[in-house]
């Protein structure tokens, strides 16, 4: 048995029925796009063994525009800024310990909590993922991200999918 975190992925849904696809994404279900993200973080140094769908939840699938949806987004954006928060704090604790910049740069508390703070594909690093065509696997980490995938995908229906990573 691994061990196991959680993710939202929000992915996007053309409202027009497109004729040629453009992505690989295109083809995929809404779980199939949320999955196939976290797949492709398998060419990175970590990567999870298994990617399923949350069925501990009621509702794995919900829709951005629901009053549920919009907890969820929020929650999750708070959980993953509170993750980057505290590596940022653990990163300040250990360079105010040292006199000098080059010894807190030799540091490897500071080379770790450095890592995990800018390596989204790391459990517990992030929570809220961006799984459409335009920034496919980025964490969301506040509305001014979300605003942006909105704007830009302004004939599309969004989805937050719930998933259980292994690792």
């Amino acid at each position: 048995m691994g061990n196991y975190t959680t993710a939202t992925v929000l992915v996007s849904e053309s409202k027009e029925k497109e004729k040629e696809m453009s992505s690989p994404l295109d083809g995929l279900d809404r779980l199939g796009k949320a999955k196939r993200m976290f797949r492709e973080f398998e060419d990175h140094e970590f990567y999870y063994h298994n990617v399923e769908a949350n069925e501990d939840l009621d509702r794995w699938e919900i829709p951005l525009n629901s009053e549920e949806g919009q907890e969820r987004l929020a929650e999750q954006m708070e959980r993953t800024a509170a993750a980057k928060e505290r590596y940022l704090s653990k990163i300040m604790e250990v360079v105010e310990e040292h006199d000098t910049l080059r010894e807190a740069a030799e540091d490897y508390d500071v080379f770790h909590n450095a890592r995990r703070l800018g390596m989204y594909p790391q459990p517990d690093s992030a929570y809220l993922y961006d799984a459409t065509h335009w920034t496919h696997g980025d964490p969301i980490i506040n509305q001014e991200r979300v605003d942006k995938i909105l704007n830009h995908f302004d004939n599309h229906d969004f989805y937050l999918i719930e998933l259980e990573l292994a690792y």
